[in-house]
């Protein structure tokens, strides 16, 4: 956790990471987006990607998205009205914890909606008890691919801010970022673990790419427009 931190700080200042488990996990997403472009043809290979069939209707993803805006407008509210004089370690944790029950929520409406909504119910939308090991470790596979690609984006757009603004240029870091940065505590860490590797990636899998993605997909007759 604290070698991510420290590489997203210095991205985010306009520098790439310079520890050599950042240098080793980039080496690794290249070789294996090498490999995909390669062994798969790349983006090529969506065109193989089947349909899901289901009976969702295609503003529900809008519907969903609506909510989760709604439901964290709700949080961010209440954090002002309670905890607005509190510590900044103090409204962190309430934020990722509130945070936390609000996408457990929404996780498992949307698992009911899949289970009635998919042809197959969970399995249509391709989650499988049996496979999560499997997943899990492909999933572990996309993100070492992709974590070299977002740190050269960032990079990117830090060179052109400096490029327009001058070189004093750099992203404002997220608060929570920079408490854990300043002062990071065990509960702090924990929770932006659990956050940020278990609750939000599954939340976001589900919303995009099983309910948004999978309803344009059945509208559509082609995979890349979805």
């Amino acid at each position: 956790m604290k070698n991510i931190i420290a590489a997203v700080d210095s991205a985010t200042k306009g520098g790439l990471p310079d520890d050599w488990i950042t240098r080793v996990i980039c080496i690794v997403g290249v070789v294996i987006l090498a490999v995909w472009l390669v062994r798969d043809r790349g983006p090529l290979a969506l065109r193989g990607c089947p349909v899901r069939r289901n009976r969702l209707p295609i503003l529900l993803p809008v519907a969903l998205i609506g909510l989760w805006m709604f439901m964290t407008g709700i949080t961010d509210e209440l954090k002002r009205r309670l905890f607005n004089h509190a510590t900044a370690s103090l409204q962190m944790l309430f934020s990722y914890g509130s945070m936390m029950l609000v996408y457990l929520f929404l996780i498992g409406l949307m698992l009911a909606l899949a289970h009635t909504g998919f042809a197959r119910g969970i399995r249509g939308l391709g989650l499988r008890v049996r496979t999560i090991p499997r997943d899990l470790g492909l999933a572990l596979v996309n993100l070492l691919a992709a974590y070299p690609l977002v740190l050269l984006a960032v990079f990117a757009v830090i060179l052109a801010g400096q490029h327009i603004s001058g070189p004093e240029f750099e992203f404002d870091k997220h608060p929570a970022l920079k408490e854990l940065t300043d002062h990071p505590t065990p509960a702090q860490t924990i929770l932006l673990a659990l956050f940020t590797v278990g609750f939000a990636p599954v939340f976001e899998e589900l919303l995009f790419r099983g309910m948004l993605q999978t309803t344009l997909r059945g509208y559509l007759s082609r995979p890349w427009p979805a």
